[in-house]
């Protein structure tokens, strides 16, 4: 959305962005903060699920920007469809170290990375996002790469993020070491109603907006098409915004609502 559509409605930016300072601190946030301070004190796994969209992402990041960088390092997998060898080519990257063509090779570099790291103090945090995707053989790899196959106390957290069939997976019952070392889960609901209508608020605010660019017709219909997703919301208030600016329409009304819908497909 132009410049010109911003200031159109009386906004300085566009606060429907992932990428918007502004954090709303919905249920899930809440919820979800608390689990991920638990697993980052008591050091293992953390297993955060929800529909695609949700903001589960988004939280994560968010926490993770606040952890102090003198005792953490910060590992992000983006990139689930793996083999084990790539794996460990991108996690070496991760930490910094000089990626080699053979697993071993990396998967001994990786141990020492993270010996070096506790002998520091500093906690290496590995974040494996759409972890949905990963497959059994780097789950296994996780086993053996961390020690959690073993009695011992580990110095690493794993952060796992994906949707309900990452449940499924973790079922299987050669990862029974892996999921004992659980000790942080939550689902994602996604945004409710009630919260969805003051996100909306306060993203306007944010920006020097208002709410009164909505009329409340259009408002129940913008939540309701959201279907709980921050994804969906953020899309679809941007899409809308920006046909009210073609249209020259002072409110966004049902019709503009439709409209958007129409050309956006969830």
């Amino acid at each position: 959305m132009s410049q010109s559509a911003f200031s159109y409605y009386g906004l300085t930016t566009n606060p429907f962005t992932k990428d918007h300072p502004y954090t709303f601190k919905s249920t899930d946030y809440l919820e979800m903060h608390a689990r991920l301070d638990q697993v980052v004190s008591q050091k293992g796994i953390g297993l955060y699920t929800g529909a695609s969209g949700v903001g589960k992402s988004r939280i994560v990041h968010h926490f993770l920007n606040g952890l102090n960088t003198n005792l953490y390092t910060c590992c992000e997998i983006k990139e689930t469809r793996l083999s084990s060898r790539d794996f460990y080519q991108e996690l070496a990257i991760e930490l910094g170290l000089e990626p080699s063509h053979k697993k071993v090779v990396n998967f001994r570099n990786i141990q020492e990375r993270i010996r070096q790291l506790e002998s520091q103090r500093i906690t290496p945090v590995i974040v494996l996002d759409e972890a949905q995707f990963l497959s059994m053989d780097i789950f296994e790899e996780l086993l053996l790469l961390l020690n959690f196959q073993r009695d011992t106390v580990s110095n690493t957290v794993v952060l796992l993020i994906g949707t309900a069939s990452l449940l499924d997976k973790l079922r299987y019952a050669s990862l029974e070491a892996l999921r004992q070392r659980v000790i942080s889960i939550y689902h994602c609901t996604g945004i409710q109603q009630d919260e969805a209508r003051q996100y909306v608020e306060a993203k306007l605010k944010s920006a020097e907006g208002s709410l009164r660019i909505f009329d409340e017709n259009a408002l129940t219909s913008l939540i309701s098409h959201a279907q709980g997703s921050l994804r969906r919301l953020d899309l679809l208030t941007t899409k809308v915004l920006e046909i009210g600016v073609k249209q020259q329409q002072v409110q966004i009304t049902l019709s503009l609502i439709e409209s958007a819908t129409a050309e956006i497909l969830f």
